[in-house]
């Protein structure tokens, strides 16, 4: 089966999804298939001749998508569905004197994950700093000092590091 490299969000509605290009010969397309959050898959969702597609019309604020990929060739052999690749939907929520942010896991890396990264952009920054590195197994962290630093409103994102030699 192709192998997926990444699924990253760009924006509130747009996620990069890239995958290996087949060794198969004669390839036509790509068969991808997506589905939201656990809901069932749609399968043939879309076809592509490169080895990426950008989804323009995910809701990113509200879901969080999984994509799967084969190789369909002129005679129309389809190889093996890919293992997944699916996006991360970080969830914000505030105490009397916290952030708590919770997550979605990565999913099916060949060697998994390594360490999820938590990073915050100051209101008026232009890059994002990391404020944790987390286990693989944590899916929450509580931010204890963003209420003491900052008055106007900031962003976090979280991103999944796999194990080896593939830092997605």
């Amino acid at each position: 089966p192709l192998e997926m490299y990444l699924a990253t969000v760009k924006s509130d509605k747009r996620i990069e999804v890239h995958w290996e290009r087949s060794q198969q010969r004669n390839v036509k397309y790509y068969s991808i298939d997506r589905k939201a959050n656990d809901n069932a898959w749609i399968n043939e969702w879309k076809f592509f001749t490169d080895t990426f597609l950008i989804d323009s019309i995910a809701d990113t604020q509200t879901n969080y998508y999984t994509y799967r990929v084969r190789a369909i060739d002129q005679c129309d052999y389809r190889s093996e569905k890919s293992v997944i690749a699916n996006s991360i939907l970080l969830d914000a929520n505030t105490t009397d004197r916290d952030f708590v942010l919770t997550w979605n896991r990565y999913k099916e890396w060949k060697t998994g994950v390594k360490e999820y990264v938590v990073e915050r952009m100051p209101p008026t920054g232009t890059s994002f700093n990391v404020i944790a590195k987390l286990i693989p197994s944590d899916t929450s962290f509580l931010d204890t000092s963003a209420f003491l630093q900052f008055e106007d409103p900031f962003l976090y994102r979280v991103y999944a590091v796999e194990n080896g030699n593939n830092p997605d």
